[in-house]
């Protein structure tokens, strides 16, 4: 299947050199039953063929393990290096950039830029600061999942932010997303918790976290009993 489709248009090179014109591309991150890799397909504009290109070869034939499901583009506020990235199920996010000289012109590094133990799930990208979600293995502040923001450089890290209450077997943020207020100015990232509430998160207040709507309990309201331990919202 597909996991994750995202489009992008690079405007640098793999050395952040300008690309006049800029090159845009579709990615797809598929699931792959034939052997233990994280694919990508790219194509190269309206007309290009579809072209595999391998993330990273994975220490598993687990299919659940070995796919990409998450992909995202970021330009670095540092170097000025316009990249794409690919979190795979076997929690390993794995940064490309474009280099026409090799097969699907995406270059992935060899290493992951930040893993953890379990999916990679969302990302937003909020004034100019990219963030993204690890799903949580349920013990707090432990660091293997969870909200994380990418500090950009020639040394690129990932700070931990916080770690959300997990429901019981599931354990992810999912569609977080940048939300800018342009009348005050104030920005904040939204995401909807597998317990079945959205929650705000707020970088100007200390990434304060708190309730914007208990979506489980609203549509309960509605429609009576929801069947199943969790409730998931994109």
């Amino acid at each position: 299947r597909t996991d994750a489709l995202h489009s992008v248009t690079f405007t640098t090179d793999k050395n952040g050199n300008k690309l006049n014109p800029p090159v845009s591309m579709l990615l797809a991150g598929v699931s792959n039953e034939v052997v233990p890799q994280a694919v990508v397909w790219s194509k190269e504009g309206q007309s290009g063929e579809w072209t595999k290109t391998v993330v990273a070869t994975v220490a598993t034939k687990n299919l659940e393990k070995s796919y990409v499901r998450l992909i995202f583009d970021h330009v670095d506020k540092v170097t000025g290096v316009h990249a794409v990235f690919a979190g795979t199920t076997e929690s390993s996010l794995y940064r490309g950039v474009y280099d026409p000289a090799v097969p699907g012109k995406i270059l992935w590094d060899k290493a992951p830029e930040l893993t953890g133990s379990k999916r990679m799930m969302a990302s937003a990208e909020l004034n100019g600061d990219q963030y993204v979600t690890v799903n949580a293995a349920g013990t707090p502040n432990d660091l293997d999942g969870g909200l994380f923001k990418r500090i950009d450089g020639n040394n690129p890290k990932w700070d931990f932010i916080y770690e959300w209450e997990t429901a019981s077997g599931r354990i992810a943020l999912r569609g977080l997303t940048a939300v800018k207020n342009y009348a005050t100015n104030k920005s904040f990232l939204l995401g909807a918790n597998e317990t079945g509430v959205i929650e705000k998160i707020d970088p100007s207040n200390n990434y304060k976290v708190t309730e914007e709507f208990d979506f489980k309990k609203y549509f309960e309201s509605k429609f009576g009993r929801l069947d199943g331990r969790v409730s998931l919202a994109a």
